[in-house]
């Protein structure tokens, strides 16, 4: 039938051989030097087959799959993680199983126990900002586990992150350049490592200047950056310049002016962080700091794969980039 799945005995019947010969070939199992084993490896390419993972899984009795867990799946930036862990696994013959933890410890948990009898051969984790360490060193004796995006204090694991302080001293720098001197910058959630980087890279550049830090209590959502925006307006004097700890908060924050009458850039400048891809169609265009989302998530499954990785050191920190937009412009 037209554009049904090729099975195992379709690659048999064509290559004339028996359905047990192709199924140890394409597991790697056969004997390398088996006359057999090139001309079932170009029938499988020629007529398409593609492996049953879950067929597999079943016979092995060890899920083909590696696990990302991540807190937000509401958040563009994690899918766009996702998507580099994705391709990344898929290289390597391997499904990705997403786990959105809507960033509660207790579910990430119950996640990572269904996990232990499926024998996935690690899991990549963003941690939630109440994660214990405690929590996934003990899961570690049952299932390697590498760390992304965020990091644990306590928690000596394989991890890729960004290196968010420089981040968060790009921006700021950018807005000093530009003749600010008034920069408040929007905290994110200080449980998370990732927010309390970019405030300390704020800070740090700030000091620098001699020029004393203003900072707006806030979040990672859109719900934050409304709220940090209302705090914003009743500063006397209203600072020129601000920083968000991502594009969700500064996009929601440069809404919550444009209702109240505050124009982007003419009366204040506002950077970003994270260059989501919506950031660049915003009215303004977002002025951000760009962090390789899609490189995070393939880097952290490249790592987990790795052959000789040492798990106790395998730490990988990626640099971000400023994107210059039209959020910012020069204090008249």
């Amino acid at each position: 039938m037209p554009g049904a799945r090729v099975t195992i005995r379709d690659v048999a019947a064509a290559a004339g051989v028996h359905a047990s010969t192709v199924s140890r070939i394409l597991r790697d199992a056969d004997d390398s030097g088996s006359p057999s084993r090139e001309r079932v490896l170009a029938v499988a390419a020629e007529l398409g087959y593609r492996p049953n993972l879950l067929a597999r899984a079943l016979t092995e009795k060890r899920a083909p799959i590696v696990p990302l867990l991540i807190p937000d799946v509401a958040n563009a930036f994690f899918p766009a993680l996702a998507l580099g862990a994705e391709e990344a696994a898929r290289r390597a013959g391997y499904a990705l199983l997403l786990c959105n933890t809507e960033s509660a410890s207790n579910l990430e948990r119950q996640y990572l126990e269904s996990l232990v009898p499926l024998q996935v051969p690690f899991v990549v984790v963003v941690p939630n900002a109440e994660t214990s360490a405690q929590t996934l060193r003990d899961f570690t004796s049952r299932c390697p586990i590498v760390i992304v995006d965020r990091l644990l204090d306590g928690l000596d694991l394989p991890s890729v992150t960004v290196d968010n302080t420089l981040g968060g001293r790009l921006a700021t720098e950018h807005l000093l350049g530009l003749g600010h001197t008034r920069i408040a910058c929007i905290a994110g959630p200080q449980d998370a490592s990732t927010a309390r980087d970019r405030l300390q890279g704020y800070a740090l550049a700030m000091e620098e200047r001699s020029l004393e830090p203003l900072v707006i209590p806030g979040g990672f959502t859109t719900e934050h950056g409304a709220r940090a925006a209302q705090a914003f307006l009743k500063l006397s004097p209203r600072p020129t310049a601000v920083t968000a700890p991502n594009d969700l908060a500064a996009l929601a924050f440069i809404h919550e002016l444009a209702r109240r009458g505050v124009r982007v850039p003419e009366d204040v400048s506002v950077v970003g962080f994270d260059d989501l891809v919506f950031a660049a169609y915003s009215r303004p265009a977002l002025t951000t700091v760009h962090q390789p989302a899609k490189r995070l998530g393939s880097t952290a499954i490249d790592l987990a794969l790795s052959a000789g990785a040492d798990p106790r050191s395998a730490h990988i920190r990626l640099r971000p980039r400023l994107v210059v937009r039209e959020s910012t412009r020069a204090l008249a």
